[in-house]
């Protein structure tokens, strides 16, 4: 990486301090990708809706938010900067509302540029970490749900077609397999697959292992589980099924 690509890293991160959506966007290519944990957020719309639902563009989820950067590493075709963020919990975020709290949490991105802009970054960040900073032990239930529903299906094109056409949702994140619909009161993503569960829910608990003990415990069964992602599906009793995530 050259001073080119040095001197617009620097004006995104200033960018982001300043909270100014316009300048951040700049910055970018004519298709960027921002990847959160995995989660693929793609095209100028949905990254610039990421940063003004977080906070970047002076209000969101959080305010008073900024990047300091501790350290930068340069390789061939990247730049890599570790970074603390940090911010005011002052709206709701993750199906938790406003708590007033501070935060502050390491972060580790990944910069990639093409044609003079950036192309894509892959930020990288405990969000366990963040909730466990902007909540109390007694202030959760051992079981709280998350803003999110994830539907899977094999009819992926249809199901995206009839969300975002028929129901008029706007997608908030795109990627091959998973497409993310704001609905309002959730956050709805279609996933491509089977088996199909249904409408499964989140659940957040502090402890992904002694929740599962206690509601196969209570009657409930496993049907999926992969700790790579993570995911561990349970089904109720009654039929519900939902996923376990640690807060």
């Amino acid at each position: 990486m050259g001073e080119p690509e040095e001197t617009l890293l620097n004006e995104h991160l200033a960018a982001e301090n300043a909270h100014d959506l316009d300048r951040i966007m700049a910055t970018y290519t004519a298709s960027p990708l921002l990847e959160l944990n995995g989660s693929r957020i793609e095209g100028v719309a949905a990254v610039r809706e990421f940063h003004r639902a977080f906070g970047f563009g002076g209000q969101g989820s959080f305010s008073d938010v900024r990047v300091a950067e501790r350290h930068r590493h340069r390789a061939a075709h990247a730049i890599v900067v570790e970074q603390t963020l940090s911010g005011v919990h002052t709206g709701s975020w993750r199906g938790l509302g406003a708590t007033g709290r501070s935060f502050s949490i390491d972060v580790c991105t990944i910069y990639a540029f093409e044609g003079g802009r950036l192309a894509y970054e892959h930020v990288y960040l405990d969000e366990g970490r963040l909730r466990h900073q902007l909540t109390r032990a007694e202030d959760e239930a051992p079981f709280s749900s998350s803003r999110d529903v994830i539907v899977r299906t094999e009819s992926f094109d249809d199901a995206i077609a009839f969300y975002g056409t028929v129901l008029g949702l706007r997608p908030t994140l795109r990627g091959e397999a998973i497409v993310g619909f704001e609905t309002g009161a959730v956050q709805l993503f279609v996933e491509k697959g089977a088996p199909a569960h249904g409408a499964v829910l989140e659940m957040h608990v502090p402890d992904v292992d002694a929740a599962k003990a206690r509601l196969q415990a209570a009657g409930c069964s496993i049907v999926e589980e992969d700790p790579r992602i993570p995911r561990c599906y349970v089904r109720d009793p009654f039929g519900l099924v939902f996923n376990l995530a640690a807060r």
